[in-house]
């Protein structure tokens, strides 16, 4: 392996022939060069074209955790310095990061030099939530698939450890470790009923309800004082009219702010603050 200078990041080369290849000029040209794909990371963001309409990187439907751009969801691909999407080496194709090293038993490159399918092995697997005729379908859990707008894996495992932490929203212990959760736990794209399998030890993770058609949101972002659903529902929930007088930090929340529980939350074995106060049987 040759360590290489791409600008003011280091990168590590792997070639096939074993030639040295001076980087030099290939920051950000829509090429990848570096192993690592740093030569092409934080580059200014280019215009995409999604559903036959030309999107600049500062429109507000880009980053906005919705996948405007139904085939592939292009538009949340690159945000907030992290990508979620795979370049091919040597070329300027892309591909969605979920096809990479998910081919198993079929293996078909969707990359030029077949490197979307190369070292795969030793990568965490799970199970899709889409099976394949007769089979289940596994798929490979990467950078490039972990909390992204649209929940791939049966056991939300891909919705784990995110590279960004403003994705973060939930801690929870997966298999006794403690482990982070993204945001988008609760699929908005699911179809109902709701069948994920859990994550989390005390499947805290699957506590996702439907105040409103088309609105699937964690329970506790009801009562939140924020409108997460267009009608407002989450708000309006029957659940609200009666709300505790005592505050805690719920457990699926990107803030510290201690808000009120609906009284129906209390004493239910469901731990719903992070201190666990609404199941502390010493204060009823």
């Amino acid at each position: 392996m040759v360590h290489l200078s791409c600008g003011n990041y280091v990168c590590d080369r792997k070639t096939m022939n074993g030639t040295v290849y001076k980087i030099g000029f290939g920051r950000c040209n829509g090429r990848r060069n570096c192993e690592n794909q740093l030569d092409e990371k934080y580059c200014p963001v280019a215009a995409l074209t999604c559903n036959g309409t030309l999107l600049e990187p500062s429109h507000p439907k880009v980053c906005d955790g919705y996948c405007d751009c139904r085939k592939n969801c292009e538009d949340e691909w690159s945000c907030n310095g992290y990508w979620y999407y795979y370049q091919c080496r040597g070329s300027n194709k892309t591909i969605p990061g979920i096809d990479v090293c998910s081919d198993f038993g079929i293996i078909t490159h969707k990359c030029p030099n077949g490197d979307d399918n190369a070292n795969c092995e030793g990568a965490e697997e799970c199970i899709s939530i889409k099976p394949m005729i007769n089979f289940e379908k596994k798929l490979s859990i990467n950078n490039y698939t972990r909390c992204t707008p649209t929940v791939k894996c049966l056991n939300k495992r891909d919705q784990t450890n995110c590279s960004d932490p403003t994705l973060v929203f939930l801690e929870c212990h997966v298999d006794g470790y403690l482990t982070t959760m993204s945001k988008y736990i609760c699929d908005r794209y699911a179809l109902l009923p709701y069948t994920y399998n859990s994550s989390c030890d005390d499947e805290i993770d699957i506590k996702c309800v439907q105040p409103a058609p088309g609105c699937l949101l964690h329970k506790h972002q009801l009562c939140d004082g924020k409108f997460d659903c267009p009608t407002r529902a989450d708000e309006w929930n029957t659940v609200c009219d009666h709300l505790s007088v005592s505050t805690c930090i719920r457990r699926f929340s990107s803030t510290r702010k201690a808000l009120p529980l609906p009284i129906s939350w209390f004493y239910d074995k469901v731990r719903d603050c992070r201190d666990g106060s609404d199941e502390d049987m010493s204060k009823r």
